[in-house]
């Protein structure tokens, strides 16, 4: 059926997006001079449930990470922080593009016709966040330790476009919801050895702004250094989003969770 493939697209439409990930080495770094880092990073989340509406209809999602990544065209994510003593400079941007075109065929017979639709999906938004690091130390190993809290705008990008064309019309469905929401979040941060460290967060944006009710996510991530400037990070992450507006064609809404594995390379840039 056209309607379920076309919303199974839409179900990958928060792949690779939400929270940033974890185990920032710029936090554990001794407060003085800037400490700056650039991270690249994905998200592959092995499970998407929840219920997405484009023109007042709902449909059930439930996929795994191949039937997302079958439907991926492009996604990147890159996150920037500067730190000068206990106060630091958060920037995170992401960006997911997906498409996928289905076809069916209504009635039978010589009352047969051809059904064409296509779906384009973009999901993107840019974080601006202050934080302070009201926590540092080491402990009886010696080894650093830091915890700090983050708040901030975010601005979002959610489009899901449904395009169908038949024998006699063609309809366009959906659309693009563009809004800027706050942001909090929390982390602490624990120096393994030389090599490794470990972090764990979580953040929180919504609070019912733009029709976001609330959209939060939660990590755990172990950072591994293989050279001065150089690290990569991997853990794991649950994230969870409930948007809802109103379009002139019905409801538009995006309702959501997903959790899965993260990855990402980190330099730094002092």
């Amino acid at each position: 059926m056209v309607r379920r493939s076309l919303f199974c697209a839409l179900a990958a439409s928060t792949l690779l997006a939400g929270g940033a990930a974890s185990a920032e080495p710029a936090i554990l770094r001794p407060a003085g001079d800037w400490q700056m880092d650039v991270t690249w990073w994905l998200f592959s989340p092995i499970s998407t449930t929840g219920t997405s509406t484009v023109a007042g209809q709902p449909a059930d999602l439930d996929l795994d990470l191949q039937d997302a990544l079958e439907l991926l065209d492009f996604a990147s994510s890159l996150r920037f922080e500067a730190w000068r003593g206990d106060f630091g400079l958060i920037v995170d941007a992401n960006y997911l593009g997906i498409s996928e075109e289905g076809s069916t065929t209504l009635g039978g017979g010589p009352f047969a016709r051809d059904l064409d639709a296509e779906v384009e999906a973009v999901q993107s938004w840019i974080s601006l966040l202050a934080a302070y690091r009201f926590a540092k130390g080491t402990n009886a190993r010696g080894k650093a330790y830091a915890f700090d809290v983050q708040a901030g705008a975010r601005y979002n990008n959610l489009t899901q476009d449904v395009d169908i064309e038949g024998p006699f019309r063609s309809v366009s469905l959906g659309g693009s919801e563009h809004w800027w929401e706050p942001v909090i979040g929390a982390r602490g941060a624990w120096e393994l050895d030389d090599d490794w460290s470990f972090a764990a967060g979580a953040d929180f944006s919504g609070f019912g702004a733009g029709g976001n009710d609330l959209a939060w996510s939660a990590t755990a991530a172990f950072d591994w250094s293989f050279s001065e400037s150089g690290s990569v990070k991997f853990g794991y992450r649950y994230y969870s989003i409930d948007f809802e507006s109103e379009k002139s064609d019905g409801t538009f809404g995006w309702d959501v969770e997903q959790h899965g594995p993260f990855f990402g390379v980190t330099f730094a840039l002092n």
